[in-house]
């Protein structure tokens, strides 16, 4: 299997092993979570949108119990180094300049920040949350939540991803550089699949397909290191780390039909 393209890992197994880790998917996405249970995420078999979406649910909600009537719209993206978390919250520092001066005013943006965190809602996506300098919200999700939203693509198919509200809208297709120096292990690989949804939202929003070239390329390079770095076949781990081969198979071919292009299946 060492001698083969790293392409291809799931179509190269036997195929009891691939029987056997979608019929892991399918328990997986049908086992009940035990996480609290979120008022934010889709009912089983529905259509879930992106993974930032969500986020935005879950601070939106927040900003509206800590500080009702501010009328100000969660700002959510991803983080620039994955040390510090999968996601970031950039509220404090404006709000707090928003509310300087009036009445019970918070005293510091970290202030801010431990209010908004304080009345974040109770979900399963959200793992751990981390203050950096004057009032950054770090967010790590949850590696449950993660496994759980790629068996559920598996099984459910892959539109259970779709962005929601951008249906009949067209794009040009062009191609721009994309981000090649990034670390890369397991983790990110599966993180950066569930982000198929928010790069075809700014797909669409920017009117620029390129970002779905970009997410394309960096996902291939996950791909490539996870592939070296992971034993799959003969793992302890290799009934999820097909399943995760199999999700990555799934996703490059759904981004090579948005683009026009046809897969290559064999060398």
């Amino acid at each position: 299997l060492d001698a083969l393209p790293a392409a291809w890992p799931v179509a190269c197994a036997p195929s009891h092993k691939r029987v056997a880790a979608r019929r892991l998917a399918t328990a997986a996405a049908a086992a009940p979570s035990t996480a609290s249970p979120s008022p934010i995420m889709a009912a089983p078999g529905e259509q879930c949108g992106s993974m930032r979406s969500e986020l935005l649910d879950l601070f939106r909600a927040a900003l509206a119990v800590s500080y009702p009537g501010s009328d100000v719209e969660p700002m959510v993206a991803a983080c620039n180094q994955a040390k510090n978390g999968d996601y970031q919250c950039n509220n404090a520092m404006a709000l707090f300049g928003k509310l300087k001066g009036t009445e019970g005013a918070p005293k510091a943006p970290r202030d801010v920040a431990n209010a908004i965190l304080g009345s974040l809602p109770a979900n399963e996506m959200v793992a751990e949350t981390s203050l950096a300098g004057p009032g950054f919200i770090n967010i790590r999700l949850s590696r449950d939540y993660l496994s759980r939203r790629i068996s559920t693509m598996l099984t459910s198919g892959l539109a259970s991803w779709a962005p929601t509200g951008y249906g009949g809208k067209r794009v040009v297709v062009d191609f721009s550089s994309p981000n090649v120096a990034k670390e890369m292990h397991e983790a990110e690989l599966a993180l950066h699949l569930c982000k198929l949804p928010e790069a075809l939202e700014d797909a669409i929003e920017e009117l620029g397909p390129n970002r779905v070239t970009e997410y394309l390329y960096d996902l291939s390079e996950k791909f490539n290191s996870f592939y070296v770095d992971c034993k799959v076949l003969g793992s302890e781990q290799e009934a999820s780390r097909l399943l995760l081969c199999e999700a990555t198979a799934v996703v490059i071919r759904k981004c090579f039909e948005l683009l026009g292009i046809q897969p290559l299946y064999r060398i």
